[in-house]
């Protein structure tokens, strides 16, 4: 019975946590979108962003080619998540906008395994894995999550 309850008390804190961070994600999703501040965009060529966030970040980000696909990118940024540098890059499919994020895969972020994980949380499909740890998170509006498991098809495989 003791087992028993220890299992489930570690599921139940496994859930809470990942509900937690996917929450903050989402705020900041939803915060960058409603920022009209220029001064938040460090570029909008992939170029450039890579270019920048080699110099600020401590692992890199690769960037895909999205010639003939339905998606654009936006903007990237430089941001931060739990008090670690992070990049965020801001793609559009049609009308909607998708948030990916980049962090450093330890503490908290690690309990959450390496597989990806495809999550629903206050409206918004989410994905998230890791590669070379580095721990992506995607965020969306759109509805369903083809769009977004589309898009982290590219960021997995940027050649």
């Amino acid at each position: 019975m003791l087992l028993l309850t220890v299992l489930v008390g570690a599921i139940w804190r496994h859930s809470v946590l990942q509900q937690q961070l996917v929450a903050q994600l989402v705020d900041q999703h939803v915060e960058a979108l409603a920022s009209g501040n220029p001064a938040d965009v460090f570029a909008t060529d992939s170029t450039t962003i890579k270019s920048l966030f080699s110099e600020k970040m401590p692992f890199s980000v690769d960037i895909p080619q999205l010639e003939g696909t339905q998606f654009t990118l936006v903007k990237g940024q430089v941001t931060s998540f739990q008090r670690e540098p992070a990049a965020q890059l801001i793609f559009g499919a049609r009308k909607h906008r998708i948030s990916v994020f980049a962090f450093p895969n330890h503490g908290g972020m690690a309990a959450l395994g390496e597989e990806t994980s495809s999550i629903q949380n206050m409206g918004f499909a989410t994905e998230t894995w890791v590669e070379d740890g580095v721990r992506y998170f995607a965020i969306s509006d759109l509805d369903g999550s083809q769009s977004v498991r589309q898009l982290c098809d590219l960021l997995k495989h940027p050649g």
